[in-house]
């Protein structure tokens, strides 16, 4: 079976063209969850293509396996039709969800007290009274979706993505910040580089040194020496923390939002399109930030920009269910200060 799959991905990869993953994801009419072998090792094929897999012969049989079981979990999930929220294919599809966590999800246990030399303050609700959606991308205080690739650097590109919407709102013009930065150089501050951070670490670096820009500090996706030099385009003067969704409904109004989430789960790592309702853990390991909230009919959801791509979500984003805690997004809310 093995050899027959190494020849298969050989020659039907070759020949495949890139097909869009929604339509591995969820099952035609009339078609059934569970496809053929053949069918599946097409697939496969086009899926390896599509996200530039090259794999050693002898790892071919366990990839095609895991993405055949990931594929299955995908399509039954989808066939159900009962949920708020689909599932697609992506670019995790070969990996198990260790392996995922492993790679990509990069917030480090939060410590009982987080004592940084950085001013840190509460954030105080200002008692005024604000409904209706708010969506921070239609202002030009978010940039591009951005790619932290095989690296657990989100806690950097959380960092970056909030500083840059500061900044922005603080009318200095929406600037691309370096996530690289941040992973070669705020080791000493309580960061591991790809190895994981958190926001509050990067905040006290950049509160030191500054933040250089994206173009004269780029981003590798693995961590290296910290240069000397580069173009300090930012800097912040404290930040401050959010209490609960009750707070980062108020305080979402002012810019987006860091936030902590639980993200090693199937429905977070194959999330695709729609309003996000679980189920997932409450064991914080990736940041993310908050660019706004809004309503699908009857129920409310944060916008959620994440760090994989546009092909994750929907375009690089998620809507998620609001007043659930869900992933506990409710537990660890911050923002730094211009």
């Amino acid at each position: 079976m093995s050899k027959f799959l190494v020849l298969a991905v050989l020659v039907v990869g070759a020949l495949a063209q890139l097909t869009d993953m929604h339509s591995f994801s969820t099952p035609a009419p009339g078609e059934p969850v569970t496809l053929s072998e053949a069918r599946l090792t097409e697939m496969f094929a086009s899926f390896a293509q599509t996200f530039g897999k090259a794999y050693e012969l002898n790892e071919v049989f366990t990839r095609f396996t895991t993405w055949k079981s990931n594929l299955n979990m995908i399509r039954e999930f989808n066939a159900k039709g009962n949920e708020t929220c689909t599932m697609r294919m992506n670019e995790f599809g070969d990996m198990t969800q260790q392996e995922f966590a492993d790679n990509y999800l990069g917030l480090m246990d939060l410590p009982e007290k987080i004592d940084v030399e950085v001013p840190h303050e509460e954030h105080v609700d200002d008692g005024l009274l604000r409904n209706g959606p708010i969506d921070w991308r239609s202002r030009n205080a978010v940039n591009p979706i951005r790619q932290q690739g095989r690296c657990g650097s989100c806690w950097a590109f959380a960092t970056a993505g909030v500083l840059e919407s500061a900044l922005a709102i603080a009318g200095k013009g929406l600037m691309q910040l370096s996530e690289q930065q941040m992973v070669d150089c705020a080791g000493p501050f309580g960061n591991n580089g790809c190895g994981g951070g958190l926001m509050e670490y990067a905040y006290a670096y950049l509160y030191r040194y500054g933040a250089c820009s994206q173009g004269s500090y780029p981003y590798t996706g693995m961590q290296g020496m910290c240069r000397s030099s580069c173009q300090l385009i930012g800097r912040l003067t404290a930040y401050r923390s959010v209490s609960g969704e009750r707070g980062m409904a108020q305080a979402i109004y002012q810019q987006p939002l860091a936030v902590a989430v639980a993200a090693n789960n199937a429905g977070f790592m194959y999330y695709g399109a729609g309003v996000f309702g679980g189920p997932c853990g409450m064991q914080l390991d990736h940041a993310v930030v908050n660019v706004g909230m809004a309503a699908a009919g009857s129920t409310n959801y944060w916008i959620i920009r994440n760090s994989f791509g546009t092909g994750w979500g929907e375009g690089g984003y998620m809507r998620m269910a609001i007043n659930r805690n869900l992933c506990g997004v409710g537990q660890h809310i911050n923002y730094p200060v211009p």
